[in-house]
C-alpha cells in the first residue's frame, strides 16, 4: 500500500523537473512527433545544430525530404493486434464470457491496444490508462510517453510502478504546472511543487484524495526486466533523422550541381549569360591573358542513394525485421520503390512472438483490475450505464490466446500450395476451396465445387468444337473424374 504523503508529492514532485528525467521526455517527444508525422519540425532542428549561416539553413528547410521511416518500421514491428485474439474465462462461465465480450466492444480493447502496442515499440514501454468517459461508460486510452512519469518505493519489485504522475501540463513556473496523481491508496491533482490544489479535488468530489478501486487504474507495460525506466533506443530515431538529412543534402547538393559557378580572371565587368552571347575580351596592360572559367559541382547521387538503402537495411536488421527478397543490385532509378519494399516485406515472425507474451500478462492484469477492483466501485455509481449493471463472477479469470505468427503468404502462393496437394493426392477440391475461402459456409463451398466442375466441362466441350478432337485430354479427363469420386468421398 502507497499513501502519497506531503513529503512524497513533494519529492517526486522535484524528481520530475530533474534533468535526467526532462531529457528523456524530450527525447520521448521527439520520438512522438516523428512517429505521428511531425518529422520536418525535427529534422529542422537537426540542421539549426549543424549549420549557422541563416541563408543556408533557410536554403536547406526549401529543399527539405521529410521521408518517415519511423512510422513505417514501428507500424511494421507493432503486428500483435493484427489479428484480434480470443478471451474466454477459464472456467467458461457464460455469464462472464458475455461481460468479456460487451467490455472488448465497448472499450475497444484490440484498437486501443493495437496503438499501445507502436508505443511500446517506440518507447520500450507503455501505458495504459481506465476510466470512465464523458457519458460514464467504460473505456481505456494509451498515454502517450512525453505526457506521465512511474516511480516505484518498493525495493523487492523497483521495475513495477506504485505510483503514476500525468503531466497534464508543464510549466516553467511550476505554479503553472499541473500534475494527477495515482497510487493504489491515493488520488491527487498538484501543481508543480506538489502542493494539493484543494479547488481541484473538489470539483471531482475527492477533498481527501482516496482512490475509490484499490489498485492502480493503469496498465504498465515495460520491456525491462530490471528497472521501471528501461534504456531507450536511439538508432531508429536517430537514422530516422539522418535520412531525410542526407536526402535534403541531396536536393542541395543537385540544384548546384545543375546551376554550375563562373569564375574570371582578369576580366572587369558583367558577363552575359546567354546562349547567343558573344563576350569580348581584352588582354591586361602587361599582357596577362583573361579568362572565364567554370565550376561544377559532382556529387555522386547513386552512391549516396545507395548508403540510405544500405542505413535502412542495417536498421531493419538491427529491429528483428529480416531482409530476404530484396534486389542486392538496387540503383538510383529502383532505390525509392527499393526501400519501401524492403519495409513492406519485412518478417517480425519471432519478435511478434516475444511481444505476445508481454501482452498475455498486460490483458491479464486489465481483466483482473477491471472485474474485481474497478466495474463493482463503476457499478455502485447512480450515472453508470444500467446495461453493464452486472458483476464478474468471483473466480473470474481470463484466459488469452493469440495466434502463432506465420510468414504472410499471397494469394498465388498460397493457390499453388493447394494444387500441389490435390496433384498429389493430399487433399481434395472441397477441402482446399474451404481453405482458401473461409468465409464460405459449407453449401456455399459446395455450390463453388459444382460451379468448377461444369466450368471444366464447357472447357472441355469447347476444345472440342474447336480442335475436332474426339477426346483432348484423356488425361484430364480421368483426372477430373478422380477429383469427382474424392468429392463424393468427403
Amino acid at each position: 500500500m502507497t499513501v502519497l504523503t506531503k513529503d512524497l508529492l513533494e519529492f517526486y514532485a522535484k524528481q520530475i523537473d530533474e534533468t535526467e528525467y526532462r531529457i528523456l521526455r524530450e527525447d520521448d517527444l521527439k520520438r512522438s512527433y516523428v512517429f505521428n508525422g511531425k518529422i520536418k519540425q525535427v529534422v529542422q532542428d537537426a540542421i539549426k545544430q549543424e549549420f549557422k549561416k541563416p541563408e543556408t539553413i533557410l536554403e536547406l528547410n526549401n529543399r527539405l525530404i521529410p521521408i518517415n521511416i519511423v512510422a513505417k518500421a514501428i507500424w511494421k514491428l507493432a503486428q500483435v493486434y493484427n489479428e484480434a485474439p480470443l478471451r474466454k474465462p477459464y472456467d467458461n462461465n457464460e455469464d462472464d464470457s458475455m461481460l468479456v465480450s460487451q467490455y472488448e466492444q465497448e472499450m475497444k480493447i484490440d484498437r486501443t491496444f493495437k496503438e499501445v502496442n507502436a508505443h511500446f515499440k517506440l518507447y520500450k514501454r507503455a501505458l495504459v490508462e481506465i476510466y470512465q468517459d464523458r457519458f460514464g461508460r467504460p473505456a481505456l486510452r494509451p498515454v502517450d510517453r512525453p505526457n506521465y512519469e512511474v516511480f516505484s518505493t518498493s525495493t523487492i519489485s523497483p521495475e513495477i510502478p506504485d505510483i503514476v504522475i500525468k503531466i497534464v501540463k508543464h510549466d516553467p513556473n511550476p505554479k503553472k504546472t499541473r500534475l494527477v496523481w495515482w497510487s493504489d491508496e491515493s488520488h491527487f491533482i498538484t501543481n508543480g511543487k506538489g502542493e494539493v490544489l484543494s479547488d481541484e479535488m473538489a470539483k471531482i468530489n475527492n477533498p481527501d484524495g482516496v482512490n475509490p478501486y484499490g489498485v492502480l487504474p493503469f496498465v504498465y507495460i515495460n520491456q525491462s526486466q530490471t528497472q521501471i525506466v528501461p534504456f531507450p533506443d536511439d538508432d531508429l530515431l536517430r537514422t530516422g533523422i539522418a535520412i531525410p538529412l542526407l536526402l535534403s543534402d541531396l536536393s542541395f547538393a543537385s540544384k548546384y550541381q545543375a546551376w554550375s559557378m563562373i569564375y574570371t580572371i582578369g576580366v572587369d565587368g558583367e558577363i552575359p549569360i546567354n546562349p547567343n552571347s558573344v563576350v569580348s575580351l581584352e588582354f591586361g596592360e602587361n599582357g596577362q591573358r583573361p579568362e572565364i572559367g567554370m565550376i561544377k559541382p559532382e556529387v555522386d547521387i547513386p552512391q549516396m542513394l545507395e548508403f540510405v538503402r544500405t542505413l535502412v537495411a542495417m536498421l531493419l536488421s538491427t529491429k528483428n525485421l529480416s531482409v530476404t527478397t530484396v534486389s542486392a543490385d538496387l540503383n538510383a532509378d529502383n532505390v525509392a520503390s527499393g526501400i519501401s519494399k524492403m519495409l513492406d516485406q519485412a518478417e517480425t515472425i519471432e519478435d511478434r512472438k516475444d511481444q505476445q507474451q508481454f501482452f498475455i500478462e498486460a490483458e491479464k492484469e486489465l481483466w483482473e483490475k477491471l472485474a474485481h477492483n474497478i466495474v463493482p466501485v463503476w457499478i455502485k455509481q447512480k450515472d453508470f450505464p444500467q446495461d453493464l449493471k452486472q458483476t464478474f463472477s468471483p473466480d473470474f479469470e481470463l484466459a488469452i490466446y493469440f495466434k502463432q505468427p506465420a510468414v504472410l503468404r499471397t494469394e498465388k502462393e498460397r493457390v499453388e500450395d493447394s494444387a500441389f496437394k490435390i496433384d498429389k493426392g493430399l487433399s481434395t477440391l472441397r477441402i482446399e476451396l474451404k481453405s482458401l475461402n473461409p468465409q464460405l459456409d459449407d453449401n456455399e463451398v459446395d455450390d463453388l465445387v459444382d460451379q468448377i466442375k461444369e466450368d471444366k466441362a464447357e472447357r472441355i466441350t469447347m476444345l472440342r468444337d474447336e480442335f475436332g478432337a474426339k477426346n483432348p485430354d484423356k488425361n484430364q479427363g480421368q483426372q477430373d473424374q478422380k477429383n469427382d469420386d474424392d468429392q463424393k468421398g468427403t
